[in-house]
């Protein structure tokens, strides 16, 4: 199955706003001004009390 995704319609923030981030596992698009994907990075956040 294929899924077809455009990280352009997907909820943004801007760099300096980054604080709003959410603090759960994500992945992110760092997305520059002219709409170019400049990389993606995957989040994963450990429970460090559950190693």
């Amino acid at each position: 199955m294929s899924i077809s995704l455009d990280p352009l319609q997907l909820p943004s923030v801007s760099l300096a706003d980054r604080n709003q981030l959410p603090t759960c596992s994500a992945i992110y698009f760092a997305i520059n001004a002219s709409n170019r994907i400049l990389y993606i990075i995957l989040s994963v956040l450990r429970n460090l009390k559950n190693p």
